[in-house]
């Protein structure tokens, strides 16, 4: 017959294993990876344009726990950037490498570097990137990217960009015509705060086309040593048709996953006839589809399709963050054409 042990042991043996199970539990609840950079922001300086410069810039992983990089991203294509390796153990480090194209940009560039992790306390870091790209013409935006945003057909934005030069050139405005751009907005310069600058002024025409645009506005200059600058006009001009949801986002996806939704097409005054004649969308595996054209009440488009596989030229391009248009066409001359922004994100 087994010897049964004093009750008074028992209870200590049984608090020291309970004791010893409470001091091992956050013990393996706090382990965890912790992201540090080397720098705090990268600054390529002064820059010529049409050049590209490179950067490196390490991540160590201070925890005691795997770190899992699942992207990195940027707010400009010109500017490129890519991890060495997607998972550093605890006490190890890899290299971010940082590439910058000048480009024909101007003047102060500020970007932004997006690194995302699976660290608890910051699973998005933010690194800004600056330069300033040395020109014979500055101009702000140095991007020359001039958007509109989203506006209501009736109303008369502006828009200004300024050009500094040395020693101020003959300036003149050309718009490149695509049958609509005139109808849509127009263009002006005037005499800048100084000798050496002018500004370029665009106002949204009240009787504007609804719907996207996406136009160029080419600007002479009469210096020999930048003869033309080109701006990038864009916009959206809300009328009288609106659709539901006003933007689809699949969010994170697995590559070939099936995807599907419906968009409605609605009047803002019930009276309002209207026809929808066709649909497309841009982005490869994706087709849309008219299910209801309007003539018996709202219309309904389907988009469908499958997601793109991840070794795709396009989702490598864009590092797995797809963005894409529905085109949807109707019958009202004030409002050809709808778009509705369609997003995923490989996973």
């Amino acid at each position: 017959m087994l010897a049964t042990p004093p009750r008074g042991r028992l209870w200590r043996a049984a608090s020291a294993l309970t004791l010893t199970l409470l001091l091992a539990v956050p013990a393996l609840a706090t382990a965890a990876p912790r992201m540090r950079l080397s720098a705090t922001s990268v600054d390529f300086g002064r820059v010529a344009q049409q050049q590209v410069f490179k950067r490196e810039v390490t991540i160590q992983n201070t925890g005691d726990a795997p770190l899992e990089l699942s992207g990195v991203y940027t707010s400009c294509s010109c500017t490129e950037v890519s991890t060495r390796d997607t998972s550093v153990p605890p006490g190890g480090s890899t290299v971010l490498d940082v590439t910058f194209h000048s480009r024909d940009l101007s003047g102060e560039n500020n970007k932004i570097i997006e690194i995302n992790s699976n660290d608890p306390n910051q699973s998005l870091v933010e690194l800004p990137l600056k330069a300033f790209v040395a020109a014979p013409i500055l101009v702000e935006p140095s991007d020359r990217n001039l958007d509109f945003g989203t506006v209501n057909r009736g109303e008369s934005p502006s828009l200004t960009a300024t050009l500094k030069a040395d020693g101020k050139p003959t300036l003149s405005a050309t718009l490149e015509d695509d049958g609509d751009a005139s109808r849509r907005f127009g263009a002006a310069l005037t005499p800048g705060g100084s000798a050496d600058t002018a500004v370029l002024e665009l106002r949204l025409k009240p009787d504007a086309i609804a719907g996207p645009f996406r136009q160029v506005l080419r600007v002479e200059t009469g210096d020999a040593r930048m003869p033309t600058l080109d701006f990038t006009v864009t916009g959206t001009i809300l009328g009288d048709l609106t659709t539901s949801p006003g933007r689809v986002n699949f969010r994170f996806v697995k590559p070939g996953q099936e995807l599907s939704k419906e968009i409605a097409v609605k009047p803002k005054a019930a009276a309002l006839a209207f026809t929808v004649t066709g649909a497309s969308v841009d982005l490869p595996g994706l087709s849309a589809e008219v299910l209801a054209d309007g003539s018996g009440g709202d219309a309904r488009v389907r988009i469908s399709g499958t997601a793109l596989a991840a070794e795709d030229s396009l989702a490598v391009a864009s590092q797995g963050r797809l963005k894409s248009h529905l085109h949807i066409y109707t019958d009202r001359p004030e409002e050809p054409e709808l778009q509705v922004d369609v997003l995923y994100m490989l996973r």
